[in-house]
């Protein structure tokens, strides 16, 4: 897939980015704290981690709340319906 213009520098840890999104997919209805994808992940730097949780939010591909991650309603919903194909 060609990234967007503009995104080089976004996309730079996309590895890590499909890490966290397969992992969240697997049981899309349960909260992990960084900790816990930090120890799930363990093959990727912690700064890359948090670097790339807080971007997948901003993104609006994983939710937040109170230091927990999930995939977002849209992200579970895609899922779901057999659109993303991890």
């Amino acid at each position: 897939m060609r990234p967007a213009s503009g995104t080089g520098q976004q996309l730079e840890h996309t590895g890590v980015h499909r890490a966290i999104v397969s992992t969240m997919l697997v049981a899309p209805q349960r909260r992990w704290t960084r900790a816990e994808m930090e120890r799930e992940l363990s093959d990727h730097h912690p700064l890359d981690l948090s670097a790339a949780l807080e971007h997948l939010v901003a993104m609006g591909v994983l939710a937040s709340d109170r230091g927990t991650f999930s995939p977002s309603q849209s992200t579970a919903y895609l899922d779901r319906l057999g659109v993303i194909g991890i």
